[in-house]
């Protein structure tokens, strides 16, 4: 980009400036001057001003989160009751629906027509399993974190249940699920509210 400067002489400035006198012949009206080359003004024309993008937000929606903590007692032993909810077919049984299920670390489990999804972190057969768990309503992305706890006691398996993260706005909602779709299911299904023999 060039610029070009017109350097007026003194002469030439001042004679625009002077009104004539009577007699003189009407100087030319003082017109103004450019200081710009013509590339420059082409260049200036072709100069488009934006408004900045609005900034955009990596941070995630933020709201209050709780946790929840559950223990259900059912009359089965550990072992029978790790494959109940760990076996792709007896968790079908008791959720009365197809799932996807890949009871694995890293693998990925949708339930209720995808109304519940997540991901295995954890599995230690018989002892716990650890999950990201999540409702579809929930904001994208957000995922609580599940710890199930199996420990066999003489005549019963006590299942304790921490979860982690979840909005505290679907506190009941959660923990009234978790009694009705999964505990009082699985005691249904598979006889586990009865005495053992």
């Amino acid at each position: 980009m060039s610029f070009t400067l017109i350097i007026l002489s003194q002469d030439k400035y001042a004679s625009d400036l002077i009104l004539p006198t009577k007699g003189q012949p009407q100087a030319t009206t003082c017109q103004s001057k450019t200081f710009i080359s013509q590339d420059l003004a082409n260049n200036v024309k072709n100069i488009q001003v934006s408004a900045p993008a609005p900034k955009s937000d990596s941070n995630p929606v933020k709201f209050n989160t709780s946790t929840i903590s559950l223990s259900q007692n059912f009359k089965c032993t550990a072992d029978e009751l790790y494959k109940a909810i760990t076996i792709k077919e007896m968790v079908c049984a008791f959720t009365r629906n197809d799932v996807k299920w890949n009871p694995e670390k890293g693998g990925k489990f949708e339930l209720f027509g995808g109304n519940v999804s997540g991901e295995f972190v954890e599995l230690v057969p018989n002892e716990k399993i650890v999950q990201k768990w999540r409702f579809k309503s929930w904001p994208p992305g957000h995922f609580s974190v599940v710890v199930l706890t199996l420990n066999q006691g003489d005549d019963s398996t006590c299942l304790n249940l921490q979860q982690t993260g979840v909005p505290v706005s679907d506190i009941e909602r959660t923990k009234q699920g978790w009694q009705n779709y999964y505990w009082d299911a699985i005691k249904r299904t598979f006889g586990f509210g009865a005495l053992l023999t």
